[in-house]
């Protein structure tokens, strides 16, 4: 009787500290990520509950309205870390990580991410028909044929990347739901400005001109597409300016200048003293990141590079990822580029320049 009492005062203590909310505590885990505008965030067991109950009832098609679900999310999830999905979108901070979310079933994962990005973001998800029968929540496991290569669907490492960098229209904003991990690989997270601030403002200019060919990387579903742009891009909406950096970088973009060429050459050695201020590999883990864009050349630049550290062991590994754009101007036709282009990339470097 007496434990009955006790653990119904610390119930009540609960309630009354915690409320509805989200958090034990809006905290920055080191000064590094203080720094650059990384925010994470613990969920309670009381408030994973509420939330997985929130999520298997969700609906995109049958919720009352996206207001109705902006405030009960607000509700649920406490004001502060709200706050913190709205600043990201207006380019304030970089990444939001909340750890201890509800995996199972998959469908609540899924719930959960397109409730965050479409109706606390605003943010419009992509659905390509061509990935994954369309779904705007791509399952990212390894597959069978495609376990040695270095992209979403192999096991290998891969080096630190922007998602979408051979496309129209790079995405500007990723998210990666770690579902069922695996203690041998992570993702890993590096500041776009630590390695840009390296760079002189000659170089900068340089990486704005359409000099270089960008890739696809090999075991990609989009392995054949080839573009020709610049490295920081003008976006084609009014979001500013994105960075196009591949994964492999010096192996996926052709240089068609000289200048480009020397231009790669720095940022690989900018590259090389490249370390990650914050990493997810826990089943729950929810990063939701800048993806390279910034609103205009004056700011600080925004956003965060990517990788896969460590080699999955477990074929089962599942992260849940949302490629999403701030407009509803993502419905971009990605088209196979020409021979011309698909050939330069197996052209001697001097050939380019006769």
């Amino acid at each position: 009787m007496f434990n009955q009492k006790v653990s119904l005062t610390k119930a009540i203590l609960i309630r009354i500290i915690f409320g509805s909310a989200l958090i034990y505590g809006d905290f920055p885990t080191t000064e590094d990520e203080r720094m650059v505008g990384i925010r994470t965030f613990q969920v309670s067991e009381y408030t994973k509950n509420r939330l997985a109950n929130m999520a298997s009832t969700f609906s995109q098609e049958n919720q009352p309205s996206n207001f109705f679900t902006y405030n009960s999310l607000r509700q649920i999830m406490g004001q502060n870390f709200i706050q913190a999905l709205e600043d990201l979108d207006k380019g304030i901070g970089n990444m939001v990580v909340v750890n201890n979310l509800p995996t199972d079933p998959v469908k609540v994962a899924e719930n959960i991410t397109l409730m965050l990005l479409n109706d606390i973001m605003g943010l419009q998800c992509v659905a390509n028909a061509d990935i994954q029968n369309g779904r705007q929540v791509h399952h990212v496991t390894p597959r069978q044929g495609f376990e040695k290569s270095s992209s979403s669907r192999g096991k290998n490492p891969m080096s630190y990347h922007t998602d979408g960098s051979f496309r129209k229209r790079p995405f500007d904003f990723i998210s990666l739901f770690v579902v069922r991990g695996d203690p041998e690989a992570s993702t890993a997270f590096y500041p776009i400005s630590d390695f840009l601030s390296q760079l002189s403002s000659y170089d900068i200019s340089e990486m704005q001109k359409p000099q270089y060919i960008i890739h696809a990387p090999k075991g990609s579903v989009d392995s054949r597409i080839s573009r020709q742009c610049s490295l920081i891009d003008r976006s084609s909406s009014n979001s500013g300016f994105n960075l196009r950096f591949p994964e492999n970088i010096i192996k996926n973009v052709t240089p068609l200048t000289r200048s480009a060429k020397d231009t790669l050459d720095k940022i690989n050695v900018a590259m090389q003293s490249a370390s990650h201020v914050r990493r997810i590999k826990e089943n729950g883990s929810l990063a939701i990141i800048n993806n390279g864009n910034w609103l205009d050349m004056s700011s600080l630049y925004k956003g965060v590079l990517h990788s896969r550290e460590g080699h999955i062991e477990d074929m089962n590994r599942l992260v849940l990822r949302c490629q999403s754009y701030r407009d509803s101007s993502s419905k971009f036709t990605d088209s196979f580029s020409a021979p011309l282009l698909l050939a330069a990339k197996k052209l001697p470097f001097f050939l380019k320049h006769l």
